[in-house]
């Protein structure tokens, strides 16, 4: 038997917006080169960008530098800042 609990465990996803239960929006952990994670916010196949918009996610081998950069966070905080202030914008419109 395990006597781990939930603060045991590592998180990989937390669930921002299920406005659209088909396409409920996503914080997620995501391996990065060299061992390490960062965070991307989803919507089925898209990621928001650091423009403000929704991008289309290529697979692994398709993600060059420049999408990483837009489209990948350094920590869960850094990406739940700037979804809460883009959907404070989108929400205002």
């Amino acid at each position: 038997m395990n006597d781990r609990t939930l603060a045991d465990l590592q998180v990989n996803s937390y669930l921002l917006d299920e406005t659209d239960v088909f396409r409920p929006i996503l914080l997620e952990r995501v391996s990065a080169r060299g061992g390490s994670f960062s965070w991307k916010v989803s919507r089925a196949n898209d990621v928001l960008n650091r423009d403000g918009e929704w991008e289309w996610e290529p697979s692994p081998s398709g993600r060059t530098a420049e999408f990483l950069a837009r489209c990948r966070f350094g920590s869960a905080e850094d990406a739940l800042a700037f979804y809460e202030s883009w959907r404070a914008r989108v929400n205002s419109d």
